[in-house]
């Protein structure tokens, strides 16, 4: 069956994937003027039409539109880049942030039709709560230990360790370095670090499972304190937080904290200073 699709709209859905008309022409097996054409006329078949959509990840029916849609992320964007806001967020950003949607909210209804009662720990610091106070209550509520991570092997080993003992206090930690279990959609570190989903009674961490490990350790840290806070958000730099952001500013004091208290550091900096 012949159809007649928005032009504009065909070209959005190729640029959402992140595909030049060669890569898109390439993966669907046709000739670079056929994708082309789709793009200068909008004709094409139906099952051309489910091959395209499948192809660049998108909803069969996004093809239909007669605009393209204006995405947005459904929590605070705080990555910026040399200070300004960074670009718009890929696809596997937003597939990735849906996932996380989709699982949080199973586990809310869980927790709920089992009567559990809401973490207390979620919201109960504030911007101008002391760094090092809130930095204490998360290592005493989670474990958050130096102990922990010293007696590990490596550091895989005191980051899944870490991640245990946050799940024991109910948040909900995920790891992936991929879209869900698709090898071909690989997240970019340069794009997001990890993102917290505040909730009193399904908190969620989300760690770039493509980043190093030292730096999962820390973003594990700082969206932690994203959770005590109640603010949801996504963080990263090119590589490192946003020091202009207030609340990114402070979290990453308190996760530094966190990971290595002041008292610890001072005790053991004559020995590491010589």
């Amino acid at each position: 069956m012949n159809i007649t699709l928005q032009p504009r709209v065909l070209r959005w859905v190729r640029e959402r994937a992140g595909l030049s008309k060669a890569d898109l022409a390439d993966g669907l097996g046709l000739g670079l003027d056929k994708v082309e054409d789709w793009e200068r006329r909008g004709a094409l078949t139906f099952g051309q039409a489910e091959r395209l959509a499948k192809k660049t990840h998108a909803p069969l029916g996004y093809l239909f539109l007669r605009e393209p849609l204006r995405e947005s992320l459904p929590i605070p964007d705080l990555r910026t880049v040399a200070g300004q806001r960074a670009a718009e967020p890929s696809l596997e950003l937003l597939d990735t942030l849906d996932e996380a949607e989709r699982r949080q909210d199973w586990y809310r209804d869980y927790v709920r039709s089992e009567n559990l009662a809401p973490l207390d720990f979620v919201e109960s610091i504030s911007l101008n709560t002391n760094h090092d106070i809130a930095a204490q209550s998360i290592r005493d509520r989670v474990g958050f230990q130096t102990e922990i991570r010293a007696v590990a092997s490596t550091w895989e080993t005191a980051l899944t360790l870490q991640i245990e003992e946050i799940e024991e206090s109910g948040v909900l930690v995920m790891r992936n370095g991929i879209v869900g279990a698709n090898t071909h959609r690989p997240l970019s570190v340069e794009e997001f670090r990890g993102f917290a989903l505040a909730d009193k009674y399904a908190p969620l961490i989300f760690l770039n499972g493509a980043d190093g490990k030292a730096a999962q350790m820390f973003t594990l840290a700082h969206e932690l304190v994203h959770i005590w806070l109640g603010e949801s958000g996504i963080s990263n730099l090119s590589r490192t937080y946003a020091v202009a952001q207030r609340v990114e500013a402070f979290c990453n004091s308190v996760a530094a904290k966190v990971l290595a208290p002041d008292g610890e550091v001072q005790a053991i900096w004559p020995e590491a200073r010589t």
